[in-house]
């Protein structure tokens, strides 16, 4: 495992190693040593790569009967007022 490779991966904001490879060939950059691309993948990069699932714009109706699905405030009311002066 190259280490040098995954610190300049890092230093350069998770940058690809095609092009922190390229920033080297065309001499874009001085004192970048030649970038070996590794097999393995980078977890961070990973992670910021995953999507998440949007929102459903219309959900079912779970009740089936009336008062089925009842929605209550059970945080009662607070001492402390809100900005609108509201408990």
């Amino acid at each position: 495992m190259d280490k040098t490779a995954w610190l300049w991966h890092m230093r350069f904001g998770h940058l690809n190693f095609q092009s922190l490879r390229k920033l080297v060939v065309e001499e874009m950059v001085t004192g970048l040593p030649v970038i070996v691309v590794p097999d393995n993948v980078c977890e961070g990069c990973l992670v910021g790569k995953q999507s998440k699932t949007p929102f459903k714009s219309h959900m079912h109706m779970r009740a089936k009967d009336v008062l089925h699905v009842v929605y209550s405030d059970v945080c009662g009311p607070f001492e402390v007022l809100s900005v609108g002066q509201n408990r």
